[in-house]
């Protein structure tokens, strides 16, 4: 479990009365302490590493039963 301290990017839940520690559900990338999530990396995992695969993997997976992907430009970006 995470031991995390109310914060300017924690904030208590409201109508929760607060408690010591919380359970959540993260991306690999935040529970390996990305963005300086410490409490996330050093928390005890609730699954094992092979229950708990990563999103990129998970993309490569999809991307691998799907095919071939088919872009195309869109108009979004634009360089002026």
């Amino acid at each position: 479990m995470a031991s995390v301290h109310e914060g300017p990017s924690v904030q208590s839940i409201p109508g929760r009365p607060p408690t010591p520690a919380y359970s959540v559900a993260t991306i690999d990338f935040m529970a390996r302490g990305g963005d300086d999530y410490i409490s996330f990396r050093d928390a005890k995992p609730v699954l094992p590493p092979a229950d708990s695969p990563t999103i990129a993997y998970e993309v490569i997976d999809y991307i691998k039963s799907i095919g071939t992907i088919r872009t195309a430009v869109d108009g979004r970006i634009v360089l002026s």
